[in-house]
């Protein structure tokens, strides 16, 4: 399971191991943002430093079993 957040809200989904099916997903969760606009982005692994950081899909494959929270 992976928890997507958008401000205050937080939902459990399970966890995509495709990029663009994580992307659907968030959609499903978050209708009111636009896919294009949808960001995945983590603060939790060591080399982001505590700052927020885009996830991209080339490097979904390496970091999704890493992430609780995107």
């Amino acid at each position: 399971f992976l928890v997507l957040k958008n401000g205050q809200n937080r939902v459990m989904v399970k966890r995509q191991s495709s990029y663009n099916l994580m992307l659907d997903t968030a959609c499903q969760h978050f209708p009111s943002i636009p896919r294009y606009m949808v960001k995945l982005q983590t603060n939790r692994l060591d080399v982001c430093e505590g700052q927020y950081v885009d996830i991209t899909a080339d490097i979904w494959d390496d970091v999704i079993d890493l992430l609780n929270v995107v």
